[in-house]
């Protein structure tokens, strides 16, 4: 992102370089949902924050700028035109209000945010199965995140026809009477959290 180069924290990116090429992006205060259609097409809503992680640690330096603090918002709204997604808009300390929405197809593929930097995944495998997971990020990126004050509290429900066989999953909850009302649920409160479902269509 050419806004993102020309930040004059720029010298201050180096010391989370690490961090930057595993996750830019940490999801926090929010909820995602992932509703799998019975021919195997689904949607995906996520609906909370996203901390931009190279500026966290100016933020918790007090060494934003105002001029900092504009040039990410412009990033924002370059953001919102990129992705297409309803809201993307700076709210302040490093962090982004985020409403995204998707409609996959059958045998659709979708990365949130994207396939290097995969928050939730929405996967196909070969063998005609579904998966849906979120991003578990290396030991040493959990404890850069403690280090610089980040917290995640968010949710992830998942809803699946009645009927569909679950191979395997790692859910908090799950749907009740007999499967006919409620999700599988996860409440996401670590950034190492590791959710998971994987379904037979």
């Amino acid at each position: 992102m050419k806004r993102v180069g020309a930040l004059s924290l720029r010298s201050l990116l180096f010391p989370l370089f690490f961090l930057f090429l595993c996750s830019c992006w940490i999801p926090e205060n929010f909820v995602a949902r992932v509703d799998v259609h019975r021919d195997g097409g689904y949607s995906f809503v996520y609906d909370g924050t996203l901390a931009f992680a190279p500026v966290l640690a100016a933020v918790s330096q007090g060494a934003l700028s105002e001029e900092d603090k504009e040039e990410l918002k412009e990033m924002a709204l370059e953001l919102k035109d990129e992705t297409g997604y309803q809201e993307f808009r700076y709210v302040g300390r490093g962090r982004f209000d985020v409403l995204a929405e998707k409609k996959g197809a059958p045998g659709e593929t979708y990365y949130f945010m994207s396939e290097s930097m995969k928050i939730f995944a929405i996967e196909h495998p070969d063998d005609g199965t579904l998966k849906i997971s979120a991003l578990r990020p290396a030991g040493d990126v959990v404890r850069q995140l403690s280090s610089i004050g980040v917290t995640m509290s968010g949710k992830l429900n998942v809803t699946v026809p009645w009927g569909t066989k679950v191979i395997r999953h790692n859910a908090d909850r799950e749907p009740f009477f007999f499967g006919l009302f409620g999700a599988y649920s996860w409440d996401i409160e670590e950034p190492d959290a590791d959710p998971f479902i994987l379904l037979e269509l």
